[in-house]
Formats: C-alpha cells, sequence, structure tokens
C-alpha cells in the first residue's frame, strides 16, 4: 500500500516517468486535505522539457503551500527548451540539494517511484547515504 505515512516527518518525493501518477495524488492529498503543515520536497525528473507533466500545476502548488517545493531535473534537454534547471540524473540531483541543506536524511521519509532502473539507484544510493529502509517507501508497479 503506497500512501503517506501517519508521522510528522519531512516527506521527500523522488520520481520520473510514470511515477508521477502515484506521487502526485499522495502530495495532493497531502497539501490539499491532510493539510497537516508537513515540510514536502519534490524531485521530478523527465528526459526533456516536453516530458514534464503537470508542471504548471506543481508550480501553482509551491506558490500556494509555503511547505511545498519541486524541482523538475532533466536528463538530456533538448537546446530548443531553453532548460537553465538542474541536468542529471534526479535521484543524484536530490541529493546534492538534501545535503546542501543539511538536512537530516534519516530523519525523513522518502517516498519514490519510477523506472525500475531508477527505483533501483534510488534506493541504494538512501541506503547509502544512511536513511534507514524503515524510511524509504517504493511502488514497483508489481515489478
Amino acid at each position: 500500500d503506497f500512501r503517506a505515512s501517519d508521522s510528522d516527518a519531512d516527506m521527500i518525493f523522488i520520481g520520473g516517468g510514470a511515477g508521477m501518477a502515484p506521487l502526485r495524488a499522495i502530495i495532493r492529498s497531502e497539501l490539499q486535505y491532510a493539510r497537516s503543515g508537513r515540510k514536502i520536497d519534490y524531485w521530478y525528473g523527465a528526459r526533456a522539457r516536453a516530458d514534464l507533466f503537470y508542471a504548471t500545476e506543481f508550480d501553482s502548488l509551491q506558490e500556494e503551500y509555503a511547505n511545498f517545493r519541486w524541482q523538475p531535473v532533466l536528463s538530456e534537454p533538448l537546446a530548443a527548451d531553453g532548460w537553465e534547471g538542474p541536468t542529471g540524473f534526479v535521484h543524484t540531483i536530490a541529493l546534492q540539494d538534501l545535503k546542501s541543506q543539511n538536512r537530516d536524511l534519516a530523519a525523513c521519509e522518502f517516498y519514490v517511484c519510477g523506472p525500475p532502473p531508477m527505483l533501483s539507484a534510488t534506493r541504494k544510493m538512501l541506503a547509502d547515504a544512511g536513511v534507514p529502509e524503515s524510511r524509504i517507501y517504493f511502488d514497483d508497479f508489481g515489478i
């Protein structure tokens, strides 16, 4: 069962591809219905700007909710994208960003969903960074 835990821990979402759908549902529920005030960060990885779904919606949520921040990351931006945001693997960018904020990673909850290679790499990276397995929630779509 892939859903938000009942805690006050910061929520860190890392997703890519079809992982957008379940992560979006949890984020919207937490912000608009639970209104818990938990700090929520969302990094979403896509190849190019055209692959960024719901960008306008997440921009609006970020403006409306002070406890929500989202950061799209492109792995292969096109010259026509005019992309000035972060590029690379979404999980690597997320970890760099969290470390630059001096976040206590072991105290955060991580929600991860996306393509199997991204999911595996993210789970390994978080474990290597000292995040307890019990704080990593993921949906592998039954694969």
